[in-house]
């Protein structure tokens, strides 16, 4: 029987063992962590909110492109706040026990580190003075 790669650090998180990730794994984990596919339908009726907004004589691209990431970035923030503060109940459910910190894959402090970050991020490219006409 093949030995699991196990980080056992614990980090903080109640002891749960860290499976090692490398690759495209790890960028799988982030991608369900944000749940792209949620983000890309918020984030697309704002963008087209946008679009069909009255006295909006000429589209900049520029402009729904920073919509589209601070927007991606703010959602993507929101799942991974819920996934890391739901991870005892996500870890009970059939559903949701796959997600990557209920599943322990990452740990409680890396889902917060990335909530914080992309948050920030985010908020910091939605309140630009160039929104604000």
């Amino acid at each position: 029987m093949e030995k699991e790669n196990f980080d056992t650090r614990g980090l903080g998180d109640g002891g749960l063992p860290l499976r090692g990730r490398s690759g495209w794994g790890r960028i799988k984990d982030y991608l369900q962590l944000v749940k792209l596919s949620l983000s890309i339908m918020v984030v697309f009726s704002s963008v087209i909110s946008y679009l069909l907004a009255p006295k909006v004589v000429e589209y900049e691209w520029g402009m729904i492109l920073l919509l589209f990431a601070g927007g991606m970035l703010v959602t993507g923030s929101a799942n991974a706040i819920n996934q890391v503060v739901e991870k005892d109940t996500d870890a009970m459910m059939k559903r949701t026990a796959k997600r990557p910190v209920a599943a322990g894959r990452m740990s409680v402090q890396e889902g917060w580190a990335f909530a914080i970050i992309t948050g920030a991020l985010g908020v910091f490219i939605l309140v630009r003075k160039e929104f604000w006409y």
